[in-house]
């Protein structure tokens, strides 16, 4: 999460490198070219990284045909894999509320660039900080994580990440939508101009995203003792299929979750392509980013209680698991 962020914290640079201020000219963010070029370069680079990655670890390759796996092969022995994962009652409550986490990072992710732009007004460099800053804390978020679960249940750390995420969303909300704190409001100090509505809307998105961070990696955490308690109920140890089970399904729920975040835009009226937006359209914007993020996260907790693997209980499926392995 950490190496992830890091490397995230790197792309923010692209405010000031991809859509930098041009003094009378039109809004970078309405210009087709910047992302495209954008894109190419990105794009680029991914296959430059996924070659590097490949040839790094070319010496690893094996030929595993001729191996005795424990389900046997070909499609019936794959679907019937496939079936014992997804039906997993350990699992199952662990993805939906990964799921519900996705949806509402979806939100704020995709939407909070329309936010810097056309509520905050933000230059290149605050959409920098901002938008760095925010990937900073939620690298911290998942080093913490950890941390907090040594002294709680890691469902219980998941409940405490979504609430920070709900309570830093609702803030925003109530700030924005109630007129308290308008998106360009300013805190004069003797000569000093302070940006007052950047720093309050720019932390609420930071404090959200240290929410995320936590809750991300203690839920794939659990994901692993997951697997851990199938292998064993089952004698068999299948962490790649739960793995590839949980990135299937984040990436199509992603993909949907951006999807309605973009349809959600021309719902509240936003005009894309244009410089100018309706006091509606923004605070429609305001609310799809930050209201809706804070009710799909408020749906992780929930599910997240309803999750049956504790500290306790995850202390006897290891010594269970020691125990049948030195026998065997």
């Amino acid at each position: 999460m950490a190496l992830g962020m890091a490397t995230n914290l790197l792309v923010a640079l692209g405010w000031s490198l991809f859509f930098p201020d041009r003094p009378g000219g039109p809004e970078a963010t309405s210009v087709a070219g910047n992302f495209v070029r954008m894109g190419t370069i990105f794009s680029l680079t991914a296959v430059g990284m996924t070659a590097a990655v490949l040839l790094a670890i070319r010496h690893h390759i094996t030929d595993t045909r001729g191996e005795v796996t424990g389900t046997g092969k070909g499609l019936r022995a794959y679907y019937g894999d496939f079936r014992d994962i997804i039906t997993d009652r350990y699992l199952r409550p662990i993805m939906i509320f990964l799921c519900l986490g996705m949806i509402a990072s979806c939100f704020v992710g995709m939407l909070q660039m329309y936010l810097y732009v056309y509520f905050l007004h933000l230059t290149a460099l605050q959409k920098t900080l901002v938008h760095g800053g925010g990937m900073i804390l939620c690298a911290l978020g998942g080093l913490a994580g950890p941390r907090l679960e040594r002294f709680c249940d890691k469902k219980r750390a998941v409940c405490i990440g979504a609430a920070i995420s709900v309570g830093a969303d609702l803030l925003a909300v109530l700030l924005s939508q109630s007129g308290l704190l308008k998106g360009t409001a300013t805190w004069v100090v003797g000569p000093h101009v302070i940006p007052l509505a950047v720093i309050v809307y720019g932390g609420c998105d930071m404090v959200n995203w240290f929410g995320f961070g936590l809750l991300w990696i203690l839920g794939i955490s659990l994901i692993a003792d997951a697997a851990e308690v199938n292998e064993l109920e089952t004698g068999v140890r299948k962490d790649g299929g739960y793995a590839a089970i949980y990135s299937f399904t984040t990436k199509l729920v992603a993909s949907v979750a951006v999807l309605a975040a973009g349809c959600c835009l021309k719902w509240v009226g936003f005009a894309s392509g244009s410089d100018h937006q309706t006091p509606q359209a923004i605070h429609g914007l305001v609310f799809l980013a930050f209201g809706l993020g804070a009710f799909f996260a408020a749906l992780v907790i929930p599910f997240a209680l309803r999750c049956d693997i504790t500290q306790g209980f995850m202390k006897d499926v290891k010594a269970a698991l020691a125990q049948k392995r030195a026998g065997t």
